[in-house]
């Protein structure tokens, strides 16, 4: 895995979201009318743990690391 999808992956496997909400994203939401913070993991910080133990057991975390295939 290289590059832009790499970096993409590694944010996932961080913060189990891979679009960020920052201040400008949240900007752009509410001009939209949309809640600043989707209904994620952003919003869910529980959920956080369980799309972190998804992406483990399925091997994706190696395969992101470099490790598995």
């Amino acid at each position: 895995m290289k590059g832009n999808h790499k970096r993409i992956c590694q944010i996932l496997l961080r913060y189990g979201h891979a679009v960020p909400v920052n201040d400008e994203m949240r900007k752009v939401r509410k001009e939209l009318g949309l809640d600043e913070v989707p209904p994620t993991v952003h919003r869910y910080l529980g959920a956080l743990k369980e799309v972190l133990t998804l992406v483990e057991e399925t091997g994706f975390t190696k395969m992101v690391e470099g490790e598995g295939k």
